[in-house]
């Protein structure tokens, strides 16, 4: 049985290998969530639940999964009158986004029926100051106290904006216990850890990606970099995007979480009897720890993709 897994985002373009597509609404603009302006939510329900196609190998880790597609943030939109929010710590995009919409969208789709959410984006903030993220942290708990199941992004860590520095890069391998007090960086929601499963991304190697932001709220690790999906644009596949600099490989934790959203959509179909916390804790159990335990980079290691031989 498919689980209806939303994806809130810059929205999700129609293709015809999203066979289970539903809109969800918009909160930066007047469309029904089903317009991607920004090349990313697209990418981002591909890698969950594309169908599979005699032209290509690519396919979606859970492709009988319904995507419910709510748009909540775009770089293509802004306020009217302001400039860019890069150095928002409220905000979970350059553009149009923040704390205060992705609560309102979360909250929107536990209540259309959600059992896996997909939150590929991050507000960020230097440690000590403080981001406006009440509403946001009522949100996860609402989902998670309803038995929905939140997979969110751990962040980039990069040279723009308030990401830009990194959790004790030069020792990935720090106990998560001793962590805390070392933050330099805090990410939200994925800090929410009691409520959130954050994820970090893997490099092509299966090494910690260098831009994958540590902290002790990690819960797994997915690949992360050089990553195929669905064109928003078209009906082919693309592994890269636009930017500033010209083409550029489809890289970010970003692309890491729509992974695990896939593989617990996989678990909950498997395994309906299983609540979202014993979900969550049944995916760092069987994921691939590294021999020193659970640490910053990856938390409990690289999630494992299937859950058949759990029927």
């Amino acid at each position: 049985m498919g689980q209806k897994v939303a994806v809130i985002d810059t929205g999700v373009s129609p293709n015809p290998r999203l066979h289970h597509l539903e809109p969800g609404g918009d909160y930066v603009s007047s469309s029904n969530g089903l317009e991607d302006c920004d090349a990313h939510g697209t990418l981002v329900a591909g890698i969950i639940a594309a169908a599979p196609s005699d032209t290509d190998a690519f396919v979606g880790v859970a492709p009988e999964a319904a995507i419910l597609s709510i748009r909540q943030n775009s770089s293509s939109f802004s306020v009217k009158g302001s400039g860019s929010n890069r150095d928002d710590p409220n905000s979970n995009s350059a553009g149009y986004g923040n704390t205060t919409t992705l609560a309102l969208a979360i909250v929107r789709a536990v209540d259309l029926g959600a059992t896996v959410i997909n939150l590929s984006e991050v507000a960020c903030a230097p440690a000590g100051v403080q981001i406006d993220d009440i509403a946001l942290g009522r949100a996860v708990r609402y989902a998670y106290e309803r038995n929905v199941v939140v997979v969110a992004a751990a962040g980039n860590a990069g040279q723009e904006g308030v990401c830009k520095t990194q959790n004790e890069i030069n020792d990935p391998n720090r106990p998560i216990d001793t962590a805390w007090a070392t933050v330099k960086t805090v990410a939200s929601p994925a800090y929410f850890s009691q409520y959130v499963l954050s994820v970090a991304a893997l490099s092509k190697e299966g090494e910690p990606a260098d831009f994958s932001l540590r902290g002790p709220w990690v819960g797994v690790a997915a690949p992360g970099e050089g990553i195929t999906s669905l064109d928003p644009f078209g009906p082919g596949l693309i592994n890269g995007v636009m930017g500033q600099q010209g083409m550029s490989p489809v890289n970010g934790t970003s692309f890491a979480t729509p992974f695990v959203s896939g593989v617990v959509a996989l678990l909950r179909s498997q395994r309906p009897d299983l609540n979202a916390g014993q979900v969550i804790d049944l995916i760092k159990r069987t994921a691939r720890t590294p021999g020193n335990g659970p640490n910053i980079a990856t938390g409990y290691g690289m999630v494992a993709v299937s859950y058949t031989h759990l029927t």
